[in-house]
Order: structure tokens, then C-alpha cells, then sequence
């Protein structure tokens, strides 16, 4: 038996009530999109809505997504527990997870079953989120169908996509079903986004566009131009941020210089886009800012960083004075949540410290070893524990790196990883010109020490890989160029990696045991190239260093240290992380400020 036969036969015993009658606009009009495709409404019977992407039949289905609601019962971990042991009779091969997400109340049943006896047979994997509604329940599948030699790896980066966006998707009513891609309204029906007319040029217009239709609605922001229907402009390549349901945009845009400058906000509204005026903040914060800009300022950073669980836009505001020999820098820094309701938008909360990010979408999303394949090992798509944390052996491979000359021209090429004993080496290829580095991964920051100068990287995860977007810089001088390695298919090229500000007198220690070095270092410089002076025994030697973010990474009198903010340390004054010496030896380093 099928495992849609399966569950039809499951419906019937269950018990279901039929939401639908299957009409001409249902099958003429997109129900909903999900994972970016559109969805058809192609069968009620049972009174199970069954969908489909429009070039696909039931005999030649590849993506599939159902909807069901039961009223013979109100126990959804009952039913996901049903639905394991259907799978597991099904076939003896099935791999089965069930997940719980207490707070929405609702189940995730993760399954992977061969689709077929024979030896090359593929496999059939299914998603389901099951919840209480009203007196009932209500289940909601996605299956697909996948290839025997489909790379693991690529089942886990759409299982870490697609689990939190079932976990969120809204079922649309039979109104939107049938009403939303005419112009109707509807939930996650109208597709509106902002998209470049020519991906990947920074120098293309943005424009906006209903991706239903694929009609352009107006232009976002030529760079060229310089103009906007939206009364938006940016320096350089604008950040965008969408909240789950894709009904608001935070959008942060840049300076000439490519530093955050503003947050603008937009809702859609119909077919377009509406402007969200950005909320003051409370009198007390907003005057601590305030006194900082009245100084002599170095830099006005106000981002979106990422929208929450709860709803809310978290923003982070940060100012900071020039240093000057008569006075040291004063920088203040302050995270607010937003919530947007309606056309307006309030400040809800406020805090000096960044709250802690949330874990990719809301269930354990494992990782793979590199080169597996599905049918070689079909567990690691369904029941791994999570990492803890992210191991560089997951960086080891060939990948694009896209950058910047000191002269302003732009290089790219490749970029080997490896990854030996916790130390990553580094192969680049731009052209007739082949680079090498060893560095060091703390945390989301990656130092290298390269052949002739120093490299500093922020790590930013994505469904399908790894943007590591950073900066380098030559031997002996200050002028930093831009460089983005893609991990995998990632795709962002630009982000905000401002530096801390780390500038100050420190306590070094660097190694343990006999090879333990403790010293003194001062660091100044202005934004991210930092000079560093160094007072071991009695010897003065100076060195380079790279801040992006709160990563750091640093040239030492005995090789490379990367390290970053201890977040157990309210006013930030310590720095934690690894050294890597000239004989290849990792060990700890630490620097704690002194003034």
C-alpha cells in the first residue's frame, strides 16, 4: 500500500470533515504558495484538499501538500503517534521523528520512506504539522518525492527551510483559496517581494513585484537613478528582512561608506507596498543616544537584526564619539523590540544587551558529513540530535569567493577549505594569483593569518549554506578590502559587520603551560583595522588586526588569535578565544581591558 493510500485509509478510520467542494477557480488559481512555488487545489475527496505545483499530476507528482481535519478527535500527538507507526508498517526501512513544539501546541512528524522494492528505488519524505482546531484536529502534509543519489546534504538544508515554515504556515480559507490570486486578499496567497532586476549586480535597479502575476509594481531603488517609488535610498546594497507571514519588510539601507545607516519599514497592503514610520524611542534611551550625538560622532548605527518568535523586529541602535587625546570614546548601544500592528509600529522593549538568538526555526536540524548521500545514509535526515555548535569541518570544500583590490577593481575565483586538527587552511585561486592562510573559527568569526597580510570573516548561516562576509587587508597597512566566501549555495553577498568597539588597554594571555605568553597590548585604530602594540617581557613588537562584528582577529608576537566578546560579561571588557602559533599548537587566548 502507497503511504497516500495509507493515509486516506487512516482519514476514514479517524474520522474527517470535508472543507471544500473542488471548482473551476480552485483549479485555474494558485491556493497558496508555499517554499516559494505555488500550490493548486487538485482533489477533495474523502474530504482530503490535496495540492500540486501546476506542471505536476497525481501519476507524476513530485512536491505534494495536503490539509485535513478530523473531528472524531482532539488529540493531536495521538494522531502524529498514528501516523509514525502507519509509516513504520509501511515499510521496515521508514526513519520516523516526532517533534513537539509545547508552546503552539502543535506536532511535527518527520518521515523518509523507499518509494518502491527496487535496489535504486528513491525515497518519499514527509513533513506533518498536526494541531488542535476547534473540536478537532487539523493535519497538514508536505511530501516529496527524492532520488537514491540525492546528496544528504541537500534533504538536511531543505528540512532546516521547510520545518519552520510548516511549523508558521497558516491554511488558507476556502475565500483566499479560490479569491487570492485574482486580487482578492488571502493569507500567503499574493506573493509581493523585492526582488533585482538582474540578481547579483549591485548596480540594478530593486523593484517590486507581485510574484503571482510577476508584474513589476514600481521601483524599489535604482542605484543608478538614485530614485525611488517607495521614498527609499541607500549608499550601497540595501539588507531586506520579511517577516514570517511576508505581510512586513524591514529593510536597512547604507551610507556611501557601506555602514548601516537607517531601518525603513513596509507592510503590503493590496497590491503594493505602504510605509511603517519607525517608532521613537523611550525618552531615557533616546536621550543617552542623544547626548552621543551631540559629541564629536564616529558612527550612528540604527539595523534591523531579526525578526522573533513572538512577532517582533529586534533593532539595534549603536553610537559611539571619536577618541581623542583629551577624551576616550563614548559609544552606547541599545536592542529594541518592535511590534508592528496595523500602519503603525511601537517600541515594546529595550535592552543593552542582545538577546539571545533563537535556534534555526523551532526543531533540531542536523548536519551530515560531507559527500553522503540519501540512500547511503537515510538516518541523518530524520533523527540526529542538533549541534551544539557549528564545527569548521562543515566549511571544508571548493567555494566561490567574490571581492575587493585595494585599487577598488573587483576579483573572484576560488577558495579551497580544509580543515585539519581545529585549524582551517585556506587555498585562494583569483585569476594567474594563488593565496594561502591558516586561521582559526570562534564562534561565528574566522581569522586567518594569509601570506603577505591578515583576513577576518562573520559567518551567516542560510537553508543551503554558509555566507562568510568580511574583510582583509595587506602587511603593514590599514586599508581594508572587502571579500565574501559562499559555502555551499548561499547567496548573501552583504551584511552588516560593524565592529565593536574594541579600541583599549589589555591584559594578554595567549597559549598554556611553557608556551604560555602574558603581556600587555594596546589596540587603536579607527573602524575595523586595528593597530596593535605589544609588551611582552620587557619587548615592545606592534602587529595588525580586523574587527567584524564582535569577532576580532589579530597578528601576536607568536603567530594568529581570534577571539570574541564574552557575553557572560555585561560591560564587555574581556575577550575570549583561541591562538594558533607558528608551529601549528591551538590553545587558549584571552584579553581582559584594563582601561
Amino acid at each position: 500500500m502507497s503511504i497516500r493510500a495509507c493515509i486516506v485509509a487512516l482519514s476514514v478510520i479517524v474520522g474527517f470533515t470535508a472543507t471544500d467542494e473542488l471548482n473551476a477557480a480552485s483549479v485555474d488559481r494558485p491556493a497558496f504558495r508555499f517554499d516559494g512555488r505555488e500550490f493548486f487545489l487538485r482533489s477533495t475527496e474523502g474530504g482530503i484538499l490535496e495540492y500540486l505545483p501546476p506542471d505536476e499530476t497525481f501519476k507524476n507528482w513530485k512536491t505534494l501538500m495536503s490539509v485535513r481535519e478530523f473531528t472524531a478527535t482532539d488529540d493531536p500527538k495521538a494522531y502524529a503517534e498514528t501516523l509514525i507507526r502507519n509509516a513504520k508498517a509501511s515499510s521496515p526501512k521508514a526513519k520516523t521523528m516526532l517533534m513537539e513544539n509545547a508552546e503552539a501546541g502543535s506536532y511535527i512528524v518527520d518521515f523518509l520512506l523507499p518509494d518502491g522494492d527496487a535496489d535504486d528505488a528513491g525515497f518519499e519524505w514527509n513533513l506533518w504539522r498536526i494541531e488542535r482546531k476547534g473540536k478537532g484536529i487539523e493535519a497538514v502534509q508536505y511530501a516529496s518525492r527524492i532520488a537514491n543519489d540525492t546528496p544528504a546534504k541537500k534533504i538536511i538544508a531543505d528540512r532546516e527551510r521547510l520545518v519552520p515554515e510548516l511549523a508558521i504556515f497558516k491554511v488558507p480559507t476556502a475565500n483566499e483559496r479560490t479569491d487570492s490570486a485574482a486580487g482578492g486578499g488571502g493569507t500567503a496567497t499574493v506573493g509581493i517581494d523585492i526582488v533585482q532586476t538582474k540578481p547579483g549586480d549591485e548596480n540594478t535597479p530593486y523593484v517590486v513585484k507581485n510574484t503571482t502575476t510577476g508584474r513589476v509594481i514600481g521601483t524599489f531603488w535604482n542605484p543608478e537613478t538614485e530614485t525611488s517609488d517607495f521614498d527609499f535610498s541607500s549608499g550601497e546594497a540595501p539588507q531586506f528582512f520579511w517577516s514570517e507571514d511576508r505581510n512586513v519588510v524591514a529593510v536597512n539601507n547604507r551610507d556611501a561608506n557601506g555602514r548601516w545607516g537607517d531601518v525603513n519599514l513596509y507592510r503590503v497592503t493590496g497590491q503594493t507596498l505602504e510605509a511603517i514610520p519607525m517608532p521613537n524611542l523611550p525618552n531615557e534611551q533616546g536621550d543617552e543616544l542623544a547626548t552621543v550625538r551631540a559629541m564629536n560622532l564616529a558612527c550612528d548605527i540604527t539595523a534591523a537584526v531579526r525578526w522573533q518568535p513572538d512577532g517582533t523586529l529586534l533593532v539595534r541602535y549603536e553610537v559611539a564619539s571619536r577618541e581623542t587625546d583629551r577624551k576616550p570614546q563614548v559609544t552606547k548601544e541599545l536592542w529594541a523590540d518592535i511590534a508592528l500592528e496595523g500602519g503603525s509600529a511601537k517600541v515594546v522593549g529595550t535592552s543593552t544587551m542582545e538577546p539571545s538568538t533563537p535556534p534555526t526555526g523551532m526543531f533540531p536540524n542536523p548536519a551530515p558529513p560531507a559527500g553522503e548521500t540519501l540512500a547511503s545514509q537515510q538516518a541523518s535526515a530524520s533523527a540526529p540530535a542538533p549541534e551544539e555548535e557549528f564545527s569548521a569541518t562543515r566549511l571544508v570544500g571548493v567555494h566561490q569567493v567574490i571581492g575587493k583590490n585595494p585599487d577598488g577593481s573587483s576579483y573572484k575565483g576560488t577558495v579551497e577549505i580544509q580543515v585539519v586538527n581545529g585549524v582551517v587552511g585556506l587555498e585562494w585561486k583569483t585569476g594567474d594569483n594563488v593565496a594561502h592562510g591558516q586561521g582559526l573559527l570562534v564562534g561565528k568569526t574566522l581569522g586567518v593569518a594569509v601570506d603577505n597580510g591578515l583576513a577576518v570573516y562573520r559567518m551567516f548561516g542560510q537553508a543551503e549554506g554558509q555566507s562568510l562576509i568580511g574583510l582583509w587587508c595587506n602587511a603593514d597597512s590599514s586599508k581594508t578590502n572587502a571579500e565574501v566566501i559562499l559555502v555551499g549555495n548561499a547567496d548573501m553577498t552583504s551584511a552588516n559587520i560593524d565592529p565593536e568597539p574594541f579600541n583599549g588597554r589589555y591584559l594578554a594571555q595567549l597559549g598554556e603551560g611553557k608556551g604560555e605568553v602574558e603581556g600587555t597590548v594596546t589596540v587603536s585604530g579607527k573602524a575595523a583595522a586595528k593597530s596593535l602594540t605589544w609588551n611582552i617581557d620587557g619587548e615592545t613588537t606592534r602587529s595588525q588586526g580586523l574587527a567584524v562584528g564582535d569577532g576580532f582577529a589579530v597578528l601576536t608576537p607568536t603567530g594568529l588569535a581570534v577571539f570574541g566578546t564574552d557575553g557572560n560579561r555585561k560591560d564587555k571588557v574581556s575577550l575570549v578565544g583561541r591562538a594558533l602559533s607558528g608551529d601549528g599548537e591551538t590553545s587558549n587566548a584571552s584579553l581582559n581591558r584594563t582601561k
